[in-house]
């Protein structure tokens, strides 16, 4: 018996090699005894809007059910986070996070930060010692982090240099 769920996450492509964008596929997998790791699949871009020839960051405009499903959303992966004791859960609060947070929506970003992301993603890097759950934590951290200008300096400001 295999308790393996496996995820497939679709993310654009900031180049597919001729210059129009394209798709890359991350495959999770989180089982039981064994987890194959979460990445970003921008982990090496600072702001994918310093990428787009300067311009703004994309926003989805959404409606109040929309706003409201992001909030309850991310208050799960909060509360999920802050009761995952013990590596395997850990891994398992992490990975369901990234997934979640690996979007360009600046609003949803922002939504994000403001509740709090940032500050437990801090807290559960400072529990840990193991370089697969701080890669991750990192990853996720630079997923919150692509949130507007503002609400990052703000957010910056709350966690201060805790963060880095």
């Amino acid at each position: 018996n295999n308790n393996t769920n496996t995820t497939t996450v679709m993310a654009l492509s900031s180049n597919n090699g001729n210059g129009n964008g394209g798709t890359t596929k991350h495959r999770v997998v989180n089982s039981l005894h064994g987890t194959d790791s979460y990445e970003s699949g921008y982990s090496h871009m600072s702001r994918r809007s310093d990428h787009l020839g300067g311009g703004p960051p994309r926003t989805i405009h959404k409606t109040d059910h929309d706003r409201n499903e992001t909030i309850h959303n991310v208050k799960i992966i909060i509360s999920d986070l802050n009761k995952a004791i013990g590596h395997e859960r850990r891994i398992a609060a992490i990975t369901n996070a990234c997934a979640e947070f690996d979007h360009w929506d600046t609003d949803k970003h922002n939504i994000e930060l403001q509740l709090g992301c940032s500050n437990v993603l801090s807290m559960v890097l400072s529990m840990t010692d193991n370089e697969d759950e701080i890669r991750m934590i990192c990853a996720a951290l630079e997923m919150v982090y692509r949130a507007s200008t503002a609400v990052v300096s703000k957010t910056f400001q709350d966690v201060g240099p805790d963060v880095v």
